[in-house]
């Protein structure tokens, strides 16, 4: 008996829709929005909803789980084959396909695809915080405030973006980062080796260093740390302030 949380049952394939749920031929406790659904155990806190042992569809913030075992706490919900952790809009998928709509994110082995604010995970093990991704080693594609992260370690604070060995490419404060150029929109920074272009708070800098304040961003060969929309560049240090400067490999403004 259901009130209000309705479900419907079907042998095969379950249709959630909004605070809705529908169960195999198991078992099903419903109470308020949650359901609990075997064949293994999974339990659903609030909006959550189960799955059967083939597809799932989720409309809203709802979650499913493969023939393993899923916990969800709000939009978050760990997949495997392996294990993945997701924190706020974080969702995980099976071995198999999960599309999510809203707070959704695919996963397979091969490749990732994002949008908005989603995060997929890798054979390997990613930690997503708010709208951070990891990436593998294949090709990442990020929509708003991404951030890829590379063969190396990246740490992302609001709207940063670090570079990969392959090549990074982000959209509003996003930054695309090759071993040779980079191309950045808005609050951009593109970095080569060499030379570096900037807009808005524009800078170019040479083979030196340079530290920005504002929309400023840094680039070294190896690790990158962004706070904001800020960058520093090393093997120098130069500050920049605001109005737009350009560095000569001497160091004249």
């Amino acid at each position: 008996m259901y009130k209000e949380c309705l479900c419907t049952m079907s042998a095969a394939e379950d249709m959630y829709k909004e605070c809705v749920c529908a169960v195999s031929a198991a078992e099903d406790m419903y109470k308020e929005c949650l359901c609990t659904v075997s064949t293994a155990v999974e339990t659903y806190k609030e909006c959550l909803c189960t799955v059967s042992a083939t597809e799932d569809m989720y409309k809203g913030s709802l979650c499913a789980g493969s023939a393993a075992e899923d916990t969800y706490k709000e939009c978050v919900c760990a997949a495997s084959f392996t294990e993945d952790m997701y924190k706020e809009c974080v969702c995980a998928a099976s071995a198999a396909e999960d599309m999510y709509k809203e707070c959704l994110c695919t996963v397979s082995a091969a490749e990732d695809m994002y949008k908005e604010r989603l995060c997929t995970v890798s054979v390997a093990e990613d930690m997503n915080k708010e709208c951070l991704c990891a990436v593998s080693a294949a090709e990442d594609m990020y929509k708003e405030c991404p951030c890829a992260v590379s063969a190396a370690e990246d740490m992302y604070k609001e709207c940063l973006c670090t570079m990969s060995a392959a090549e990074d490419m982000y959209k509003q404060c996003v930054c695309t980062v090759t071993a040779a150029g980079d191309m950045y929109k808005d609050c951009l920074c593109s970095v080569s080796v060499v030379e570096d272009m900037y807009k808005e708070c524009d800078c170019t800098v040479s083979a030196a260093g340079d530290m920005y304040k504002e929309c400023l961003c840094t680039v070294s060969v190896v690790e990158d740390m962004y706070k904001e929309c800020l960058c520093t560049v090393r093997p120098t240090a130069h500050m920049y302030k605001e109005g737009i400067y350009t560095v000569s490999a001497a160091g004249n403004v």
